[in-house]
């Protein structure tokens, strides 16, 4: 018989967190399949006052306990084999992780993150920064540097 694993779950509830986030803030949210998905989950475009910015950005989502650290209070982004990927992609790239337990989201600039650090296993950034939810979205952009 077949099972719906914990792990789609989980994964779902991350994308409609973020999904909820980005319509909330007035923003067009483009989910790409899973079976098309190379390390890119969605394409964000911008919208401001009802009107197209002509910007989109790319986000990979993490969702789940294990990509959070809470003795350090770290967000944790497997790296894995988009490196490269990530750093040549056309538009700007960011990570979300989705902490279900917290029911909170923070994101990091993927391709910032790369081109500083320079080649690394995992994205590891501070929880308490950068949160990614509609009352932080709603004040300002969705991410300062997009």
């Amino acid at each position: 018989m077949p099972k719906y694993s914990e792990a789609i779950v989980t994964s779902k509830l991350g994308i409609n967190f973020v999904k909820t986030v980005v319509e909330s803030s007035g923003c067009i949210f483009h989910r790409i399949d899973q079976e098309d998905d190379l390390g890119i989950d969605a394409i964000i475009e911008l919208v401001k006052d009802g009107l197209p910015l002509s910007k989109q950005i790319a986000i990979q989502i993490k969702s789940g306990q294990s990509f959070y650290n809470g003795q350090s209070n770290q967000c944790l982004i497997p790296v894995g084999n988009h490196c490269e990927y990530w750093s040549k992609y056309p538009l700007s790239v960011y990570g979300i992780v989705y902490v279900p337990s917290l029911n909170l989201a923070n994101w990091v600039d993927i391709k910032w993150y790369l081109k500083h650090s320079g080649p690394c296993v995992t994205i590891k950034f501070d929880r308490t920064k950068q949160t990614f939810s509609i009352t932080s979205v709603s004040r300002k952009s969705l991410f300062p540097r997009s």
